[in-house]
């Protein structure tokens, strides 16, 4: 049963799964099927929230260290059992068809289910780009029309393409790009990067002038920043 709740400002997703021999109740936070509350039959929707409520704090650092886990680069098929869709980990399937000349990906709430040909896991691995790519390029059409207002900033012209290291990039000219993965983050984050990538407009570099510039819209950087820091990786 799916329930949340909203917790200073935050909504939590979470999973309620009764099951009569349980004679506690489990709470747990995974990368795979993010928060989940396991309990026995008579316990209550209203009980499962005011325990989520509870552990709001420890459930949003939890969460806050699996999206520290996105990188540019997805995992080895052996590994690629979920996918990061606006922050939170959607469960992955994979089918193997031979008789497949085309490889397929249906989006579900709640999982995603990919059939494709063995003998081309490439194929696989496109089918995932292009999938990312749309949702990428519909997340960042709102957010930079939002922040090109607020900020009075307006690029020369905008795009998407993969990054090895990085989520986005501003030119010398102010041709902005997003990296096509960026949709793995939430809004919160993918709204640090278009107010990053607009600062470059008028700051080129990373200045004081320009963190000021940034802090005056996002007085909160600082934390958002850190929830996708990675060593492998710059905005």
């Amino acid at each position: 049963m799916k329930l949340h709740i909203i917790h200073e400002n935050d909504k939590i997703d979470f999973m309620l799964e009764k099951k009569p021999r349980l004679r506690h109740v489990y709470l747990s936070v995974d990368k795979h099927r993010g928060v989940v509350v396991k309990a026995h039959t008579r316990f209550s929707q209203e009980a499962a929230k005011t325990l989520v409520s509870e552990k709001a704090v420890w459930i949003k650092e939890k969460l806050r260290s699996i999206q520290s886990s996105i990188t540019t680069s997805l995992p080895g098929l052996d590994q690629l059992d979920h996918l990061f869709i606006f922050g939170k980990p959607v469960p992955l399937i994979l089918h193997e068809d031979i008789t497949l000349k085309r490889t397929t990906l249906h989006h579900l709430s709640d999982a995603i289910t990919i059939r494709y040909h063995p003998d081309h896991p490439e194929r696989l691995y496109r089918a995932i780009d292009r999938f990312y790519k749309e949702l990428t390029m519909r997340q960042i059409e709102p957010l930079l029309a939002f922040w090109s207002e607020r900020m009075q900033l307006t690029p020369k012209d905008i795009g998407f393409q993969k990054f090895k290291r990085r989520w986005g990039c501003c030119s010398h000219d102010n041709k902005i790009r997003f990296n096509t993965l960026l949709s793995q983050f939430d809004d919160q984050i993918v709204g640090y990067i278009v107010v990053h990538e607009l600062a470059h407009i008028q700051e080129k570099n990373h200045s004081k002038k320009f963190w000021d510039l940034v802090a005056r819209y996002l007085p909160e950087y600082k934390q958002i920043h850190k929830k996708m820091a990675s060593p492998h990786t710059e905005v």
